[in-house]
């Protein structure tokens, strides 16, 4: 890639074709655009660390109309700003030109953070500095650091170095083109290990949503065949070490990540026989 200052200076002989150009261009005969083709990988890198850097490669494309338009004199102008993670101002990169109808774009050195790439089409004038002559197109790439996917309610996208853990609710785009996405479902089945003082236990199984309290939980515990309707004198419930409210609910205590810490005790009613 080859790096050129900002302004240019026009050579005192321009060639005949250079000439045609600028005046098809003068006369409105002529338009340009830049289409930017986006990395291959997508639009989000990951890396292990923030101290680590990310590269991509793009691509432009100039469109004329009409199709095959000259193109002498011209340049592809690309240039990136960063706004990285930290850090309270922007930081631009570039222009970097090019002077072909197509071009591979190396980026390299990219930060935590978002980067938008910009490109348009420019000439020289009569007095040095370079014209834009076509409207700038843009193309986003963001850097992330590579974490676990966390699995919420709401839809997420899953990045390809992220594993999804089993029953998650998973869209998968049909095109072969965007984003796999996945959520926790709206009802999921629980099933928790409930130990007894005689020794042993059993498992309860249960639908939960978002908004299903301890309460309700608790009552299902209860409710188990085993303790003969009426045969338990309290459910106390404990998620990591902390003691459980009632009106707590499965999205507030985020049940389906951690509900392997869960932990129900049940103490019958004296007399009650064991099952």
């Amino acid at each position: 890639m080859r790096k050129l200052a900002y302004a240019w200076m026009i050579v005192a002989s321009l060639s005949q074709s250079f000439r045609r150009n600028m005046a098809s261009y003068a006369a409105g005969t002529t338009r340009y655009a830049v289409r930017l083709v986006a990395p291959a990988e997508g639009p989000v890198f990951g890396v292990a660390t923030r101290n680590a850097k990310a590269s991509a490669v793009s691509a432009y494309e100039v469109l004329q109309e009409p199709v095959g338009a000259p193109f002498d004199g011209l340049q592809v102008c690309v240039w990136v700003d960063s706004m990285i993670e930290g850090k309270d101002t922007a930081s631009r990169s570039g222009p970097f030109c090019f002077e072909g109808l197509q071009q591979e774009l190396p980026i390299n050195g990219l930060e935590v953070g978002s980067h938008r790439l910009s490109a348009a089409v420019v000439a020289p004038t009569q007095d040095g500095p370079t014209q834009q002559i076509s409207e700038v197109t843009t193309a986003q790439i963001n850097v992330v650091l590579q974490e676990d996917f966390a699995p919420s309610y709401k839809w997420q996208q899953v990045y390809p170095w992220q594993s999804v853990p089993p029953g998650l609710e998973v869209q998968l785009p049909l095109d072969g083109v965007g984003q796999k996405r996945a959520r926790v479902p709206p009802s999921w089945r629980l099933q928790l290990y409930v130990p007894e003082e005689s020794g042993g236990g059993f498992f309860v199984r249960t639908d939960l949503r978002a908004g299903s309290t301890v309460l309700e939980l608790r009552r299902e515990i209860a409710r188990q065949p085993r303790f003969g309707g009426g045969g338990v004198e309290r459910v106390r419930l404990s998620l990591g070490g902390r003691v459980l409210g009632d009106e707590e609910t499965a999205e507030g205590l985020d049940l389906f990540n951690r509900q392997r810490e869960l932990v129900a005790l049940v103490d019958r009613r004296p007399g009650t026989p064991p099952p």
